[in-house]
């Protein structure tokens, strides 16, 4: 009972908040709009999953509710601060940096690869794509012991994310645009692909809908069924060569379709169920997704000495059938700060996604971009912590929108961005801005 009025709760959060701008890209509404999906369907589930507590419902609501008043003060106390115009671009990346980028990131592959076989190589493990994904994580845990060779194969990946989102953006409608962006896309997924892990492919399938969302002033049924496809076809491909739950190389289509559809509700659900044993019994899980974990790594590789503890946090049981450790984005907040310090977290961080949306919708084409992360880490939310965990590809991020768009002063009376700007529907920004 307690679950079918937190998701009555949680639905009018998010019916709520669609009403300041009539859209569910608004940053609170998204969220309230995932979490009420999420808890529908754990409903919907029956007893396939443990039940979750009252006090983990409580902590639930109250992210999502702290996530709104943070969106709400800043989208109307510095309503004028925000609403001033898009500003005018003197350099982006046309056409020639696009392609450019492609064929770089082409040339490199081969060289990726390798590094790839050298991760695998140097663990005991035979199982290639499990001893990928273990050295990857163990190389997450300690940058100390990245060489530049190391740093340089990360940055190729990370340029791969970020030039499939600005492909998207200036995308210019013409055919070759759309096969160049199509490549890029499908480079930078099989960039993330060879990590061995699913959630980066993932996380780039869904940011890329989120800025076709921006682009066209709402979301589109056939960006999302080809971006839902491709995150599950890439999903799949990870849980069938690591053999993930009932996902098996050497079984047959039919019965890897159903395991994969059973494991997708795993991996859905499974962090909002585990998240439970984190609120009931603190001791027994121990909290490795600190905030302050990429800025501790960050200080222990120019000498300082912080215990940071592996990210890969314990197993704890969501079914009979099932464990996981994944235990949605409270996890970075809960355990070291209370149900207080994640309202405060969850204020601030509404308040910051909010003034990127609302620069996105302007037409600012480094938050059009930013979105995208925006939008990929709040649908993921159930799932893991994408804001403060990823505060290392955020700053890449920050700094590559700045090298590739070069902003002049606007005059007093100007509204307009020139050039090929990135710019909503003006009926959109017209609606949304009141």
């Amino acid at each position: 009972m307690f679950l079918i009025i937190t998701i009555l709760l949680m639905a009018g959060l998010a019916a709520t908040n669609y009403r300041v701008f009539r859209t569910v890209l608004y940053p609170p509404a998204l969220l309230a709009m995932t979490w009420t999906i999420l808890l529908t369907l754990l409903l919907a589930t029956g007893e396939a999953y443990y039940p979750i507590s009252p006090p983990t419902m409580i902590v639930y609501l109250a992210g999502v509710a702290s996530f709104s008043v943070g969106a709400f003060f800043c989208t109307h106390l510095f309503a004028q601060a925000l609403a001033g115009p898009a500003p005018r671009v003197c350099r982006r990346p046309r056409g020639l940096i696009l392609t450019g980028g492609l064929i770089l990131l082409v040339a490199v592959l081969p060289l990726y690869w390798d590094h790839i076989q050298d991760l695998a190589s140097s663990s005991a493990s035979q199982d290639f794509w499990g001893a990928v994904r273990v050295e990857s994580i163990a190389q997450g845990d300690d940058w100390s012991a990245k060489t530049i060779v190391t740093i340089v194969w990360e940055a190729c990946s990370v340029l791969a994310v970020l030039l499939a989102v600005t492909a998207v953006a200036e995308n210019k409608d013409s055919r070759f645009s759309r096969i160049r962006s199509i490549l890029i896309i499908a480079i930078a997924l099989l960039y993330a692909l060879m990590a061995g892990a699913s959630a980066g492919a993932v996380s780039l399938a869904l940011g890329l809908i989120g800025i076709d969302a921006i682009r066209h002033g709402g979301l589109r049924t056939k960006t999302m069924v080809v971006g839902l496809t491709v995150a599950l076809v890439c999903f799949a491909a990870i849980a069938t060569v690591q053999s993930k739950g009932n996902v098996d190389s050497h079984a047959s289509l039919s019965e890897n379709v159903s395991g994969t559809v059973e494991l997708v509700g795993v991996y859905l659900l499974g962090g909002v169920v585990a998240f439970d044993a984190v609120v009931q019994y603190p001791a027994s899980i121990t909290p490795v997704w600190s905030i302050w974990r990429v800025f501790q790594l960050t200080a222990n590789k120019f000498g300082a000495s912080f215990d940071v503890p592996s990210v890969h946090a314990q197993y704890t049981d969501i079914s009979d059938d099932y464990n996981g450790n994944v235990y949605t984005i409270y996890f970075s907040y809960y355990p070291d700060y209370g149900l207080a310090g994640v309202c405060a977290i969850m204020l601030v961080l509404g308040a910051v996604v909010t003034v990127i949306y609302q620069k996105a919708i302007q037409g600012n084409p480094r938050s059009v971009l930013l979105y995208a992360f925006v939008f990929s880490g709040i649908v993921l939310s159930g799932f893991s912590e994408y804001f403060f965990l990823g505060a290392n590809f955020w700053f890449k991020a920050v700094l590559y929108t700045m090298l590739a768009y070069r902003f002049v002063p606007n005059p007093a009376e100007s509204n307009v961005v020139t050039g090929n700007a990135v710019l909503p529907p003006l009926r959109y920004v017209q609606r949304v801005m009141g």
